[in-house]
């Protein structure tokens, strides 16, 4: 008898990884008249799930890193070399144009979504007996249920929401490859479902929160950008899709590596990574967010002042040099979590655990 796949258990891995893009969806469609009033991001709005969730979760990869002696102890090169590279890489871009440098972090960013929709259903397939074509197959398809919306996107013109700043995307209105784009999307499916069932009848095995993954991850993404066109919507199923199950993985990994081994641990993790500790694991990520944002608004967006206004720097103009160099600064937290969670995460090919890149 197969077991499911669960990287903690089922009930803490459906309440944080699996549901929160049916939730989302669920809370849209009983409440459409509240998101057809509010198509637009709230000053509360964007707390929550911007600054709250979003910029948050970027600073969960600190406890698999910057807090972690073992990783502090191998890999110093990395962690402190990866920021310096992206603060000056991004002074260059920043130097180039506004529109250059965000256009750059709107498709890393695209690209760390995708990739971390790859990384859940990777992981939930673990253990899962399979064959080359069954195998691409399952690739294709979790790519497709990303890439489908986002090209939908570039071909049908501007919409009501933006990925980080207006034409940030290369759009281009070639609404005459929709139809084709949306046939082979079809086809791909229809290739996986064919192989998902046949393993079903073979193995009378079917892997519930694989498929979940990529059925959450098709439907949020699909009805975010293509189906509604409404700022709150894409940024509630894009931010809470992405950023709650990731938080949820970090502290999966922290806790189950306590369990085995507290000695590696530094003073924080071992706070943060019990059960009691969820709160504090959670604080101390809003309050990077709430510095770093306090920061943004206060030398370059100059857009919530009920929630920064109360520094005495809030609104300062600054020169062209320093907000290059403050932009790209700020930045550098963001980017170096895109690239750095290309690296701390592995599955072991003997035990199918988390395990830090050695």
């Amino acid at each position: 008898m197969h077991k499911q796949n669960y990287i903690h258990s089922s009930r803490l891995d459906w309440a944080f990884i699996l549901m929160p893009p049916f939730l989302c969806l669920l809370l849209v469609f009983v409440f459409q008249g509240y998101f057809n009033l509010h198509s637009d991001l709230s000053p509360m709005h964007w707390l929550i799930l911007v600054m709250m969730i979003d910029v948050s979760h970027v600073y969960s990869t600190i406890y698999r890193t910057y807090l972690d002696p073992t990783m502090q102890k191998n890999h110093k090169l990395l962690l402190y070399g990866i920021p310096m590279a992206v603060w000056l890489v991004g002074i260059g871009l920043c130097a180039m144009g506004d529109l250059v440098f965000w256009r750059v972090m709107a498709y890393l960013a695209v690209f760390h979504f995708i990739r971390q929709q790859y990384g859940f259903f990777q992981l939930y397939g673990r253990n899962e007996p399979t064959n080359k074509l069954r195998s691409i197959a399952s690739t294709t398809v979790i790519y497709a249920a990303t890439l489908y919306p986002v090209l939908v996107w570039h071909l049908t013109g501007a919409k009501n929401f933006t990925w980080f700043v207006e034409n940030d995307f290369l759009i281009t209105e070639q609404r005459w490859l929709i139809p084709y784009l949306g046939v082979l999307y079809l086809v791909i499916w229809g290739i996986y479902l064919f192989f998902e069932i046949r393993e079903f009848f073979q193995s009378k095995f079917f892997n519930v929160p694989k498929n979940m993954i990529l059925l959450g991850t098709a439907l949020s993404w699909y009805f975010g950008i293509v189906y509604f066109n409404s700022d709150l919507i894409f940024t509630l199923l894009n931010v809470v899709s992405h950023g709650v199950p990731y938080m949820a993985l970090v502290w999966v990994y922290g806790h189950k590596k306590l369990s085995n081994n507290a000695s590696v641990f530094s003073r924080i993790q071992l706070l943060v990574f019990t059960n009691r500790g969820v709160l504090l694991f959670i604080l101390v990520l809003i309050g990077f967010a709430f510095f770093e944002e306090t920061l943004w608004d206060s030398f370059v967006w100059h857009d919530y002042p009920q929630y920064f206004g109360f520094t005495f720097f809030w609104g300062t103009e600054i020169g062209q040099v320093p907000k290059v160099l403050l932009v790209s600064l700020l930045a550098v937290p963001q980017v170096t979590h895109y690239i750095l969670d290309g690296f701390i995460w592995k599955i072991r090919t003997q035990k199918a655990e988390l395990s830090a890149v050695s």
